[in-house]
């Protein structure tokens, strides 16, 4: 061993090997920290439209159906003025539809004259899961001095019959297999009344000399119906007064616009959904 020799304690440890530290370059960096910071952009706004559709409820384009009371060889009631009740309450319809269908999809249980069953009137609107169904006639009577306009609800087999204006395919028959739906369908009775209400509210405004009955009819074409309905009849057809207007294009056209702005109110309020 020479003099010159370190013999001490350090001697004895391993030199640590000293590795250098890789520089990242700068331009990759940069590059992953944009990726990272576009992906987060991303998921951020692709959670806010999610949450935004979730919570956005569509408009539903409610149903309407109407049903133009009798057609073909049941002509239905007859008047002064050459009055013919399929006739008037067809082209009542057809007016009702021009100012309905810009809002709601309007369905027509016929479309011209032929004759349509009571249980296929029914049944279209419950196919077509209609929101409301409205069957029109117009009122009759032996005697001539009944007029006016009457609307009727389903509310089961009580109360008062609709008198002498219902006959033909308006008149229950209690042979028929009429399934009962009173316990099944009450809470469209509460909501046939208040569309009735809302129409009398309207006609009642316009026309404030105007007759105005309503009340329950257990007619078959209402009966079976799955959706609020209403059957009503636009007046008198053997009352020479109401025959005339009934007969007056321009009076069916204002009636009819009436009738449907009682709809929009039904469907503007939430008591109708």
């Amino acid at each position: 061993m020479d003099p010159g020799d370190d013999v001490g304690p350090a001697a004895s440890k391993p030199l640590k090997k000293i590795i250098p530290r890789q520089k990242v370059p700068t331009g990759k960096f940069r590059s992953c920290i944009l990726v990272g910071t576009l992906i987060c952009i991303l998921i951020v706004g692709l959670s806010a439209a999610y949450a935004q559709e979730s919570n956005r409820q569509p408009k539903k384009t409610r149903i309407i159906v109407l049903d133009p009371g009798h057609g073909g060889r049941d002509s239905g009631a007859r008047g002064p003025e050459n009055a013919i009740e399929k006739n008037i309450v067809m082209t009542f319809a057809k007016a009702m539809t021009a100012r309905l269908k810009t809002s709601y999809h309007v369905i027509l249980t016929r479309k011209d004259d032929y004759q349509v069953s009571l249980f296929d009137r029914t049944a279209m609107a419950n196919h077509n899961k209609a929101d409301l169904f409205i069957s029109l006639h117009t009122g009759a009577s032996y005697r001539s001095n009944p007029r006016g306009i009457s609307v009727f609800y389903y509310e089961g087999n009580k109360g008062p019959s609709a008198g002498a204006g219902f006959q033909d395919d308006r008149q229950a028959e209690s042979s028929q297999p009429i399934q009962n739906w009173e316990q099944q369908r009450s809470h469209l009775t509460g909501k046939s009344r208040y569309f009735v209400k809302l129409l009398q509210k309207r006609l009642s405004t316009k026309y404030p000399d105007l007759t105005f009955y309503s009340g329950n009819a257990p007619v078959v074409v209402l009966a079976g119906a799955r959706m609020p309905a209403a059957l009503i009849e636009i007046g008198h057809i053997t009352n020479p007064m109401d025959a005339k207007a009934l007969n007056d294009e321009a009076w069916r056209a204002a009636l009819a616009g009436h009738i449907c702005d009682a709809i929009d109110d039904f469907f503007s309020d939430d008591l109708s959904l």
